[in-house]
């Protein structure tokens, strides 16, 4: 669970990724075209949320995240 921020690692930083994040609906809340090493969720509503990473050509991670009430 996140309360304030997704740590990403295990990704080579001198590659291109983009990191996008949905709500359980489907709907499109952030994307970044550049690979961050944070994501700052504090602002997000308590629930589930779908993040996904893509390289220059696909899909490379996609799974589930819970935002938590502080």
């Amino acid at each position: 669970p996140a309360v304030e921020t997704i740590q990403i690692s295990g990704l080579d930083a001198q590659k291109h990724f983009q990191v996008s994040l949905f709500d359980i609906y489907g709907r499109l809340i952030f994307t970044s075209p550049n690979l961050q090493q944070r994501i700052h969720v504090n602002k997000l509503l308590p629930g589930i949320y779908i993040l996904n990473i893509y390289d220059k050509k696909s899909l490379l991670y996609s799974g589930k995240i819970q935002k938590i009430a502080f």
